[in-house]
């Protein structure tokens, strides 16, 4: 049997990049790991002179992955084949209520900047990359979250977080775009 049918982490992660809209280059960005990396971690192997090597990774590669996709570290362990430590928590988003989430991405945004408004609120003014970036992994698991509840039977919970996370990503899309300008050494135009 190849290594790569052995791998169960591999189709798992294709999946979850897949779900997040993100390519696989986007995902290595917001876990800090290459493309390549990724690309091995999906497919169960890498190359060495035409020899498939059955690929191997750390608990700090699949708790980088989890943070930038959202999905729960110890499913992320498990299916890597990595020892799940005694001491992790449980980070199942069902376990919590949509308005406990709600309240705690509030609570979380406002000790990193007092200046941004409740989540309950429509985003008045552009963040600036930086904040967007912070945000990048809390999108993804709104995205998780909003399938978790309304495959529990929410519709209006799961459509509240969607339409948060939707509002989130655009802006990270419009910050984006305007780095990829700046970096060109074109400017954005005012007001964008």
């Amino acid at each position: 049997m190849p290594a790569s049918d052995r791998w169960r982490f591999g189709p798992y992660l294709a999946d979850r990049i897949r779900e997040s809209g993100l390519s696989q280059r986007k995902v290595a960005q917001r876990a800090g790991i290459s493309e390549g990396r990724v690309r091995q971690l999906i497919d169960g192997y890498s190359k060495s002179h035409g020899v498939e090597i059955p690929v191997q990774t750390t608990h700090a590669t699949i708790a980088a992955l989890s943070r930038a996709l959202g999905f729960p570290l110890r499913q992320g362990l498990e299916l890597a084949g990595l020892e799940i430590p005694e001491s992790l928590p449980d980070d199942s988003l069902a376990a919590s209520s949509v308005e406990q989430i709600l309240a705690e991405l509030g609570r979380r945004w406002a000790q990193v900047d007092a200046s941004i408004e409740p989540v309950s609120a429509p985003l008045a003014h552009p963040m600036s990359l930086a904040e967007l970036r912070a945000r990048s992994q809390t999108i993804t698991r709104l995205d998780a979250l909003a399938r978790e509840v309304r495959e529990a039977g929410d519709p209006g919970g799961a459509d509240r977080i969607a339409a948060l996370s939707a509002s989130l990503n655009t802006e990270l899309e419009v910050a984006d775009a305007a780095e990829v300008r700046g970096s060109r050494g074109k400017r954005a135009p005012r007001g964008e």
